[in-house]
């Protein structure tokens, strides 16, 4: 094995690198590391005799970098035209991994054997669109096994699904974590869009006391084997109903009041109303929401005005970006405190 490489100073780097590959003597097999303070090492094919000026080392026990999805594609003899239309991302959901293809691609089956191997899944499938109300996705099988249904761990958490008929999205990991993390135990906990217990399972699991409303009928079969998975069945109630038509009921039937209410639902701001209507004085409400990146405190007016129009005053204590949505645009969850 070529064990050789280049010796240039850290402020060179970029340029030397272009001028490497330009001339096809950079080595992509190895990883470009540090020499010394100054100086970093990059690999070149070769002895490197016709490099005049340049320091040429042997280095000792290099780095062998991981083979990413375009050197898998290379390997099949895919064309570098072709290669420039993969995926640059993909989601990995149990033992699925799930991938948007740009509609130039025509390599679908080959990217999907590579993830396959680069990724260890046992199938890829393509996420075409979303249908309806309900925001049912549309998804096309690739490669591996034609499965749809997996388990997805994380956090400790587990989540029984199927792609072809729920979403999910490993980008919101980072804030299931936390809704897991900040409740306290015996918390009164209402998730107002519970889907299959994004939200709630991590609560529970930490010990509040969830009442997680779904409408769709896929999701709660799914929130109820959930519970059963992760041996919550004490502490977390799933309620199949419209969540304004249970708040209405819940109201007039116990007057019971939340501690912390979450509201995963893009247009969460359209049910404000009846979320200060069963939130304690003091209590917490978690606002989903997708917003434009350059005003993403557009909505804490109407945060603030629908609460003085129901006898509340809301304060807004923090506000995160989850990820990104579209060019321009955000999903975003401000923590509300109610009075």
């Amino acid at each position: 094995m070529n064990k050789n490489a280049v010796v240039v100073s850290k402020g060179d780097v970029k340029k030397e690198l272009e001028l490497l590959k330009k001339g096809q003597d950079y080595d992509d097999s190895r990883k470009i590391r540090t020499h010394d303070e100054k100086s970093i090492e990059i690999p070149i094919h070769g002895p490197g005799g016709e490099m005049k000026n340049r320091v040429i080392i042997n280095q000792k026990n290099p780095q062998i970098r991981a083979k990413g999805l375009k050197d898998l594609l290379r390997d099949r003899g895919v064309s570098e035209e072709e290669i420039k239309m993969s995926p640059r991302s993909w989601d990995v959901i149990g033992e699925i991994a799930l991938v948007q293809f740009s509609e130039k691609c025509t390599t679908e089956k080959e990217i999907g054997e590579c993830l396959m191997e680069l990724q260890g899944v046992n199938t890829v499938l393509s996420r075409v669109g979303i249908e309806g109300t309900e925001r049912k996705p549309i998804i096309k099988y690739i490669a591996g096994l034609e499965e749809t249904k997996t388990v997805h761990t994380e956090w400790g958490v587990r989540y029984s699904l199927d792609l072809s008929e729920v979403m999910f999205s490993p980008g919101n990991r980072e804030e299931r974590k936390r809704m897991g993390r900040i409740v306290d135990r015996g918390e009164c906990v209402l998730d107002m869009f519970a889907g299959i217990g994004y939200f709630s399972i991590p609560m529970s699991i930490s010990g509040a006391e969830v009442t997680a409303v779904e409408k769709n009928v896929a999701s709660m079969r799914y929130l109820k084997e959930n519970i059963q998975l992760n041996r919550v069945e004490e502490n977390l109630h799933p309620i199949r109903n419209d969540c304004r038509k249970f708040i209405e009921g819940w109201a007039d039937e116990k007057g019971k009041l939340f501690d912390r209410i979450v509201m995963g639902h893009y247009d969460s701001v359209e049910f404000l109303k009846e979320a200060y209507s069963v939130v304690k004085r003091g209590g917490i409400i978690h606002l989903h929401e997708v917003r434009a990146d350059t005003n993403p405190s557009q909505s804490y007016s109407e945060i603030k005005t629908v609460a003085a129009k129901v006898g509340r005053v809301a304060k807004v204590m923090n506000r995160t970006r989850i990820k990104g949505y579209s060019p321009g645009t955000s999903h975003f969850v401000v923590d509300i405190r109610v009075t």
